[in-house]
This record gives structure tokens, C-alpha cells and sequence, in this order.
């Protein structure tokens, strides 16, 4: 956001800020903040909730909290990777190649959902009680349809399923935090497919343990697997190559060759087509252009995403 850009002029100008020692403030141990936490949650989210759910934390933050949070609900906890571990005995992407140990723990034991996040535990992803990994998009459909509204706030990556299930929905920016800067304008609930997902009516940050909770009183009422399987699935392939540098009106002009029906450059380059779409936006951390491309079947998934390669590879060479 705002502060985000300030700090990075203020570095890539050199600046050299610092304060008086004597400004310094003391620092103290809070022993009472899970328990304050958990006690705010479970203000907003009373009642019992029995489901016997399979938790997979990381040996991330969300250890301390994510357990006896959902006990304090009621659930049944089955725990994998729930002891704080700054190894990560799993990688720390609640991604659902990362999530196979949850997966199969929620199918063996019968679990009626599986709950999983990633090492700080800003983020929540799930597994319905059929043992299978919910993708992102699938979760933002179900989060809307319960606390979302007529406005959904999310990413310009997120798959067209939302557009098609009903709601106002606005595009940001990749990034929770231009979610969260939307909301404030008005909105019940946004998210990304990658696991962030917001409530602003009781906070702004995504909050992976409170996510879980919200998910639990859905599931609760109903199995998950009804809900997965009421949204309609369209393949996704997503692909990272490597290109030193970015020129969007370039690009732009490439993927103009396509004849799109629209294009968005406020992220990258996005360009829709009747039944598809194509995504080249740079990497903020590494030298590589990612891909996303999306379609209503396989055969035109394959297309766009030759044609998508074949421009990023045509840029390099050219540019």
C-alpha cells in the first residue's frame, strides 16, 4: 500500500532516518494475546460447532492458536504439523502439492473437513470431507455466497467462476493488501485464491484462524464437497519464465495480435477473450514473467497458453 511505496522511495533514494535514543520505548512479554485472540473470534462466532476436522499448520504460527481455537468450537482436532517448527516440516505454501499429508489424513480418518495454513497463518486453505483439495477459487465462491453480499472484492487472477456466480464483483491489484484498501470503500468480503481472505466488518488483515472458524460454521450446515461440487470447474494453467525486464505497452502490443475483447494493465498485462483469458505480469520478487491463463475447456486452455508462451518467449528475444 501507501507506506509500502513510501519505504521503498525512501530506500531506493538513500535516505538515512533514525530517531533519538532517548525516543526508544520499552518492549514487554503478552502472555495473554492467543487467549485474547481466540476470546475476540469466538465473541463473534458463538455456539458449538462438533465436526471432526484434520489440521495441518506447518509448524507455523497458526500452531498456538488454530487447535485450540477449533477444540474451543467444539471440533474434534485431528493435528499434523501442528508443534511451532521453524524448519517447516512441510513447505510452507498452503498450496494442494504442499497439502498431501492433509489430504490423506482428511480422507483416512473421515474428517468432515480438513483446515490448512501457511507459516504466518495470514492465509487458509481446505479440504472437503470426500478427501479433496479445494482450490482457491472454489473457496472464494463459497466465502462469498455466505458473508459476500452484492460486492465481491478480489484479484485480477481469480478465475471467471466468481463473475458467473452472481455477485458485483471488483478486480484489485495481486495482493491482499489492495483487497483489504478496496473494502474500505465498501464490501462485505474479498479474497484471493491464494488463501487470503477478509471479513471488514470485524478486521481488514486476513487472519488465517478466523478464516478457519467462518469455514467450520459453513461447513457445519452443510458438507463441503455439496458446495464444491454446485461450482463449476475450469481449467487453469499457471507457468513462470525467465525475463530480465517488463515493458507492459509492449507486451500489450503483442498480445493486441490476439484480437482480445478487453484489456486491463494495472497489474501486468490481462487480455479476455469470449471464453478465456491470458495474464504476463512480472515477478516483484525474482527476474521471471508469470502466466496464468484460464478457459472454459481444456482445448482452449491449451491455445492461450501456447499463444500466451509464445509471446513471452517472442518479448524476450525482441525486447
Amino acid at each position: 500500500g501507501a507506506q509500502q511505496s513510501q519505504l521503498e522511495a525512501m530506500i531506493t533514494a538513500d535516505e538515512k532516518t533514525g530517531f533519538d535514543w532517548k525516543a526508544m520505548k520499552n518492549c514487554r512479554r503478552s502472555d495473554e494475546a492467543v487467549g485474547t485472540h481466540i476470546e475476540r473470534i469466538r465473541s463473534l462466532i458463538p455456539g458449538q460447532f462438533p465436526l471432526k476436522v484434520a489440521l495441518d499448520c506447518g509448524g507455523g504460527a497458526a500452531s498456538v492458536i488454530t487447535p485450540l481455537l477449533l477444540r474451543k468450537m467444539g471440533c474434534e482436532v485431528i493435528e499434523l504439523h501442528c508443534t511451532p517448527d521453524g524448519r517447516f516440516p512441510r513447505p510452507s505454501e498452503p498450496t494442494e502439492k504442499n497439502l498431501q499429508g492433509l489430504v490423506k489424513l482428511t480422507g483416512e480418518t473421515g474428517a468432515d473437513i480438513g483446515i490448512a495454513h501457511d507459516g504466518d497463518a495470514d492465509r487458509m486453505m481446505a479440504v472437503d470431507d470426500k478427501g479433496r483439495f479445494i482450490p482457491g477459487d472454489k473457496l472464494l465462491v463459497i466465502f462469498a455466497r455466505y458473508y459476500g453480499g452484492e460486492k465481491v472484492v478480489t484479484t485480477l487472477d481469480a478465475s471467471m467462476i466468481i463473475d458467473e456466480a452472481g455477485f458485483s464483483v471488483v478486480r484489485t491489484k495481486i495482493g491482499d493488501n489492495y483487497v483489504s484498501e478496496e473494502l474500505r470503500s465498501g464490501g462485505r468480503f474479498g479474497g484471493e485464491p491464494s488463501g487470503s481472505w477478509v471479513f471488514p466488518e470485524d478486521t481488514f488483515c486476513p487472519d488465517g484462524p478466523f478464516a478457519a472458524a467462518r469455514l467450520i460454521t459453513i461447513a457445519a450446515e452443510r458438507k463441503l464437497s455439496e458446495y464444491v461440487d454446485e461450482i463449476p470447474d475450469y481449467p487453469i494453467r499457471r507457468t513462470s519464465l525467465p525475463v530480465t525486464s517488463f515493458d507492459a505497452a509492449a507486451m500489450k502490443r503483442y498480445l493486441q495480435v490476439l484480437q482480445p475483447l478487453w484489456v486491463d494493465d494495472r497489474d501486468g498485462i490481462k487480455a479476455g477473450f469470449e471464453d478465456g483469458w491470458i495474464m504476463i505480469r512480472p515477478s516483484g520478487t525474482e527476474p521471471i514473467l508469470r502466466l496464468a491463463v484460464e478457459a472454459r475447456d481444456e482445448k482452449l486452455l491449451a491455445q492461450l497458453y501456447k499463444n500466451g508462451k509464445e509471446i513471452i518467449e517472442r518479448y524476450s528475444k525482441e525486447e
